[in-house]
């Protein structure tokens, strides 16, 4: 009987011990694929750091692991020259005055490193998706003079308060075309082209993809009239984006 108890508490040990060596085999396979995935989304994060110059804001699994402090942080991905034109006019008295400005500018689109660049990790399957936010419009610069062309109307005359007012709606419509010629998806298109061709030279095995969402456009003021378009061999406007 005392042999018995030997028996079955030596039987009971080798039960432990190999629920022990399996648990501890099974232990170290969850840190070594956990370890292999963090290298891997330490070695994309590396890739935005290639690309940008800079490390943006990172989120990780929704945790932010690097977030940008820099009050402006840009990085232009793609620029495109144009020239525009635009009529402001107002009618009072059945009388039109009218200003004409144009002049050549330089758009630049790319991204705000400030806004979120999100890594999620499938702890499923593995695969790794790395999310850009939208790429917006950055800057709009005149590189050119102005070219301001005024009309009186017979009883409502041009005053200095018009020329400036058009002026400031001009700069203003330039930003708005740039955004809505697709420089921001052309950015958005070489931003990932860019980051795909980093990860295969580096061996980094991930899916890149913009996050959904707008950035903000800008707006016109309605209360001024304005008509906008595009020179030859410039951004196109509406009406030819629609005409094609």
């Amino acid at each position: 009987m005392k042999r018995l108890g030997w028996v079955f508490a030596f039987l009971c040990f080798l039960v432990v011990a190999g629920l022990g060596v399996a648990g501890y085999k099974a232990y170290r396979f969850y840190r070594e694929a956990t370890g292999a995935i963090d290298r891997r989304v330490e070695q994309v994060a590396g890739l935005f750091r290639d690309l940008f110059h800079d490390t943006p804001r990172l989120v990780v699994d929704h945790k932010t692991v690097w977030g940008k402090t820099a009050p402006i942080a840009e990085f232009a991905v793609v620029s495109k020259e144009g020239d525009f034109e635009q009529e402001w006019k107002q009618t009072r008295f059945l009388s039109t005055k009218r200003v004409v400005i144009r002049a050549k500018y330089l758009a630049k689109a790319g991204f705000d490193l400030n806004q979120e660049f999100a890594i999620n990790v499938d702890h499923k399957t593995g695969e790794i998706t790395a999310l850009l936010p939208p790429a917006k419009v950055l800057s709009v610069e005149l590189t050119s003079d102005l070219e301001v062309h005024g009309e009186n109307g017979v009883l409502n005359w041009l005053t200095d308060a018009d020329i400036a007012e058009a002026l400031k709606y001009f700069r203003e419509q330039v930003t708005v075309e740039a955004e809505k010629s697709g420089l921001p998806a052309e950015a958005e298109t070489e931003a990932l082209r860019r980051l795909e061709a980093l990860a295969a030279q580096a061996g980094v095995k991930v899916r890149f993809a913009i996050a959904a969402g707008t950035p903000a456009v800008g707006t016109v003021a309605p209360t001024m009239e304005i008509q906008g378009a595009a020179a030859e061999g410039a951004v196109e406007s509406d009406a030819e984006r629609t005409a094609r």
